[in-house]
């Protein structure tokens, strides 16, 4: 779970690789589906994570995930417009997890 605008979001990871994004509604007291972050990026790991508005609109609408590509030479991101992962500089584009590494203990480090 993250935080974002005062609200909680979650984050699920179907094991056919698809992911959700939810956040409750007071109102009907249950959890809805988030299909556009707007002008937000997520970035996502075990260590931590956290939403970020981005001024470059190409690069929002993102999940970055401790996910690499190529022997470790590129960061994968899940775009959720097109339900899709992808990794800057290489013409990569996959639904599944196939030729993905999971780096399990990963930090994404926040500059300041």
């Amino acid at each position: 779970m993250v935080e974002s605008d005062g609200e909680l979001i979650a984050i699920f990871l179907s094991s056919n690789g698809r992911i959700y994004v939810l956040k409750p509604d007071a109102f009907k007291k249950n959890w809805v589906n988030v299909e556009d972050l707007g002008d937000k990026v997520i970035y996502l790991s075990n260590g931590g994570s956290w939403v970020e508005k981005r001024r470059v609109s190409c690069n929002n609408n993102r999940i970055y995930l401790p996910l690499l590509y190529d022997n470790n030479k590129a960061v994968i991101f899940y775009d959720l417009k097109t339900q899709r992962y992808h990794c800057n500089g290489y013409d990569f584009s996959s639904t599944s997890f196939y030729h993905i590494k999971q780096i399990f203990h990963s930090v994404w480090i926040k500059p300041t």
